[in-house]
């Protein structure tokens, strides 16, 4: 008949401290006492497969623990064999118990035990693996820590996800916890913009409706605040798109964007700063999220005394997007800012509003930033039909989930045309079809929900970008469709 490994490992707890009996370990490796021929290695040392191994001396006893055989020398000291029969030192088996509550490893010379005695490392394979006993768990991947709770073994992969071992390689359960909002905040009443019941209050007690241009930030050398005042003499808001198409990672220096941000604001123009990585793929998390947090915070903290200066999530993302935006909420609340906080919402069109409602019940100064473009409507120029679908959705989003505020605002923080009816997102046409009806409905239906839009500026983008509504000509003249632009903000 056929036997199986499983049936032939010795079981833990064995001790043999004579020859005659035998310890086999998880990987077929049988381990016997010899006398010692040579006196000064007595009294025995060890045979692997039925062979000496002349590297042992002076053994006293073989045992078994954890799948492993352990040898250990009249001196007391222990090693055990590894899964080549390599002797490594270790610590007494037979006292040994889990590694204390909260260790944690982030090496791959490092170790830690659970509860059963199991031995738990790194290996650099697939982006970080877990071995147990010495055994890689090809199931795990991308894992950059371990630790340990309650005497159980954790590991923990790059998207920040953790998972605990379940006696079994290939059996690790999701226990990652869910994200712990900063409880709600006092803010100051006086000198700042301030959300309420689905409204942002001007910090002399009037609603503030936002409107005026997206300006990447590439930009910021080539068009000044001061110019942009002259263009747009009605706009209040503007979006400073950073890093395109990279987000912070890419984005000008830090000082740079502190500086025209600040002098923007001296213009009397809300600053929105956001990270704009523009492939609408999943949210950033792990190492990236928290450097592109840092990022966030090297700004807010020298700026946190400029009520004009705002921030808002990474821009168009898909999956995680509730987590990311309470990960970088905290992030400029801890750096001081208390300014209304943009949560970008969308995926390029409706159907993404967020994932996790429990995330902004304690946030204070949220608002949603929903983008519309023409597509959205099929092109259409009925401006009644575009104004409902555009009502309808800041209705949505306003229904998904409440602040500690009651009902969050919505900025339409992009509105424009992508090619619609030539299928083409990459061809730029000025007032494109139903272009006119989307930007009036987003700065005027929008004014129901305390908000306004952000026209984009993309005039002398890289060839290539998928282009939205150009509003000058080189930076410093407006286009027939800004001068339309300028018409909806005054009205």
């Amino acid at each position: 008949m056929s036997v199986t490994l499983s049936m032939l490992v010795s079981p833990d707890g064995l001790s043999i401290t004579a020859p005659g009996q035998r310890i086999i370990d998880q990987w077929g490796n049988c381990y016997d006492l010899v006398p010692a021929t040579d006196p000064t290695k007595a009294p025995y040392q060890v045979r692997v497969n039925g062979v000496v191994d002349p590297v042992t001396q002076r053994v006293k006893r073989l045992y078994s623990y954890a799948r492993w055989c352990c040898q250990q020398n009249v001196d007391g000291a222990w090693w055990y064999a590894n899964s080549t029969r390599a002797w490594v030192s270790w610590v007494d088996p037979t006292k040994h118990s889990a590694s204390p509550e909260g260790t944690a490893v982030s090496t791959q010379t490092a170790y830690l035990w659970d509860a059963s005695g199991s031995r738990f490392s790194l290996r650099p394979t697939s982006g970080g693996q877990v071995a147990i006993n010495d055994v890689t768990d090809a199931a795990t991947s991308n894992a950059v820590s371990l630790s340990i709770k309650a005497g159980v073994a954790q590991h923990t992969n790059a998207a920040q996800h953790t998972y605990a071992y379940g006696g079994k390689p290939g059996a690790w359960t999701d226990v990652t916890p869910a994200p712990i909002p900063i409880p709600p905040q006092p803010i100051p009443a006086s000198n700042i913009y301030k959300t309420n019941g689905g409204r942002i209050y001007a910090p002399d007690g009037s609603v503030f409706v936002a409107g005026g241009p997206n300006v990447l930030d590439a930009h910021i050398g080539s068009i000044s605040p001061q110019t942009l005042r002259t263009l747009f003499p009605k706009a209040n808001f503007i979006r400073l798109a950073c890093g395109i198409p990279n987000g912070f990672a890419s984005a000008q220096p830090v000082s740079a964007i502190i500086n025209w941000a600040g002098v923007a604001t001296q213009q009397g123009f809300v600053v929105e700063i956001e990270s704009h990585i523009s492939d609408q793929r999943d949210a950033l998390t792990g190492a990236q999220l928290d450097a592109e947090n840092a990022w966030y915070a090297s700004i807010a903290k020298p700026l946190v005394a400029n009520p004009r200066i705002w921030f808002g999530s990474e821009n168009e993302v898909g999956g995680g997007v509730s987590a990311n935006h309470l990960a970088t909420y905290n992030a400029v609340r801890n750096a001081g800012s208390t300014s209304p906080f943009l949560c970008c919402v969308t995926k390029g069109g409706p159907g993404t509003i967020a994932d996790n409602p429990a995330v902004y019940p304690a946030m204070r100064n949220a608002v949603w930033d929903l983008h519309f473009y023409n597509y959205m409507t099929g092109g259409s120029t009925d401006q009644a039909a575009v104004d409902t679908y555009v009502a309808g959705y800041i209705g949505r989003a306003q229904a998904f989930a409440k602040s500690a505020d009651g009902a969050m605002p919505c900025i339409v923080g992009e509105v424009g045309f992508i090619n619609y009816a030539g299928g083409d997102m990459n061809v730029d046409v000025q007032g494109g079809m139903g272009t006119n009806q989307v930007v009036r409905a987003a700065l005027t239906c929008a004014k129901s929900g305390g908000s306004g839009a952000g026209i984009w500026l993309a005039s002398g983008v890289p060839v290539g970008w998928p282009t939205m509504t150009d509003l000058t000509v080189n930076n410093n003249a407006l286009t027939a469709h800004g001068v339309y632009v300028n018409q909806c903000l005054a009205a």
